[in-house]
């Protein structure tokens, strides 16, 4: 999922967009979205790249 996420900021998705699409690919069903936030906010690249704009 980190290679996933670190594509998804290389394209500029949003944190919104990033989650929406990280909880698509795992299963909508089978995903809390409270999972899918902590994908997405928790990845190296999204936090990489938070630290890149301060």
């Amino acid at each position: 999922m980190g290679a996933v996420q670190a594509l998804l900021v290389e394209r500029g998705a949003t944190v919104i967009e990033a989650m929406a699409i990280t909880r698509e690919l795992l299963g909508r069903a089978e995903t809390p979205l409270r999972v899918a936030v902590d994908i997405v906010t928790e990845s190296g690249a999204r936090q990489e790249c938070v630290g890149m704009h301060p």
